[in-house]
């Protein structure tokens, strides 16, 4: 999935909110299985899930739930309190088509069960519909928007925040970022670290951090939210502030 760039949307698209949730697929055996192969045992034992026509692609998902709570509620053994809460909600079918041909399905498909829940799903026709849609989304609590191509490509579109933190140390990447920095290791305010992935940054940059690393310079960062106790979730590196 692309980060939003209005350059590349070819007008008409389809527009769809970003849920902030597990992603999850119901195959046509009436399992639930994440992207890397995983199943849900909680959340298969605490309702019931029909076997689709075809596979439903969604997020385990309930609006207005932060994700460590989402996550809380689907990953046990065993489901809790939380569990009998959550619902598939569908934005896409597992089909060898198009997308405008897959969303005309998504259009006409009556959910077989009540915990599953179709993602609202809008064709528009320009920037500035999509713009004031996805406005409206972020005001009602959605994390951004989806925006997919007519015949492919998918983009996602969400606010971010600025921040700056000290840098306290780095750490030395991997494969093609070996002598370079893979991470920076910053320092919240009450003393509590977080790591930083090095972005979009060019590998001679990255070299020139790892081999005069910027401790004690405060770095920005940008991250859509923070974890419940604060920490920034995928901090993006922006720059070292060193012009002070």
């Amino acid at each position: 999935m692309n980060t939003y760039n209005s350059l590349e949307i070819l007008y008409p698209c389809f527009i769809q909110p970003k849920l902030n949730g597990v992603s999850c697929t119901l195959d046509t055996d009436g399992l639930l299985i994440s992207k890397t192969g995983k199943y849900f045992p909680a959340v298969q034992k605490a309702m019931y899930w029909p076997s689709p026509e075809y596979p439903l692609i969604g997020e385990l998902y309930v609006h207005g739930w932060p994700l460590q709570k989402i996550i809380s509620a689907v990953t046990p053994d065993l489901p809790n309190d939380l569990t009998k809460h959550i619902a598939l909600h569908v934005y896409d079918v597992d089909l060898k088509l198009t997308q405008d041909c897959r969303m005309k399905i998504l259009a006409t498909l009556n959910p077989p069960s009540a915990n599953i829940l179709i993602v609202p799903t809008l064709l528009v026709r320009g920037s500035r519909e999509a713009g004031v849609i996805y406005v409206d989304w972020i005001s009602r609590g959605y994390e951004g928007a989806i925006y997919r191509g007519w015949i492919s490509g998918i983009w996602k579109r969400k606010p971010y925040k600025d921040s700056e933190y000290e840098c306290v140390n780095v750490i030395e990447g991997k494969g093609k970022r070996i002598g370079r920095v893979g991470k920076f290791v910053l320092k919240l305010p009450d003393g509590r670290t977080f790591n930083c992935g090095g972005g979009r940054i060019s590998y001679e940059t990255l070299k020139h951090y790892f081999e005069q690393p910027p401790i004690g310079k405060l770095i920005t960062v940008r991250y859509h939210s923070t974890s419940v106790s604060g920490i920034p979730l995928c901090p993006q590196f922006i720059s070292v502030r060193d012009y002070e």
